[in-house]
């Protein structure tokens, strides 16, 4: 029962997502000014729990000979709604230990790889099992294939950087689906320069790229 009630809401959501791009005109960032790092986002009203089964992070990286794609688990996450129903907040953890590349057929090549971006060359997640990205603020801005713009902080390896992405937040009863396109990010900012041709410019072609393609797609119910 509980399946089918979410492919109902889902299907609703296919129409709303057309719909808000169109009709959501109010403009200006929604300031959550007491957060500080706290997650304290509940005195805003509803909160939405993240369904780590149906939400997924994709992720492709790149090197002049290529690329090799693939996911990341939701660990936790939650979104946080005022009493008006706008998104004021939230948190959400991946589990770096899942990290997974979907491109390599072979066996042992696919768990190579699999195990040095877990390495402390790249994740390093025997230490930082953990990726959080902690949302802070939000900015309605309605374009062909998003509705907001997404403020927060994204901490990997201990290391916090800001980080504004484009996203797109549709709602139907108790669901909350949220799209993220591919947007990139600088891994060397988090202390991941293993063949960084910026960090070592001897590198010729040996190099792998500094940035990487990053997507998302979340499921949130009402709680």
């Amino acid at each position: 029962m509980f399946k089918k009630k979410v492919l109902i809401y889902l299907l609703i959501l296919q129409g709303l997502i057309l719909f808000s791009c169109k009709n959501n005109q109010e403009k200006g960032p929604i300031e959550n000014i007491d957060m500080k790092g706290a997650v304290d986002h509940a005195k805003y009203g509803t909160r939405f729990d993240i369904d780590p089964v149906n939400s997924m992070v994709n992720w492709t990286g790149f090197k002049p000979t290529g690329s090799h794609n693939g996911s990341i688990m939701i660990k936790k996450g939650e979104v946080f709604t005022d009493n008006d129903g706008k998104v004021m907040g939230g948190l959400i953890h991946l589990d770096m230990k899942s990290i997974e590349c979907l491109d390599i057929k072979d066996v042992n090549d696919k768990k190579d790889l699999e195990d040095h971006l877990k390495s402390p060359e790249f994740f390093n997640v025997d230490s930082f099992p953990v990726v959080e990205f902690f949302v802070d603020s939000f900015q309605i801005v309605p374009e062909e294939k998003t509705n907001t713009v997404v403020f927060g902080q994204l901490t990997i390896k201990g290391i916090t950087h800001s980080l504004e992405i484009k996203a797109h937040i549709g709602m139907a009863g108790d669901v909350m689906m949220i799209t993220v396109p591919e947007f990139k990010l600088d891994r060397t900012k988090w202390n991941m320069t293993y063949k960084s041709k910026s960090t070592f410019p001897n590198l010729m072609d040996k190099f792998i790229n500094d940035e990487l393609s990053v997507s998302m797609t979340l499921l949130a119910m009402r709680q």
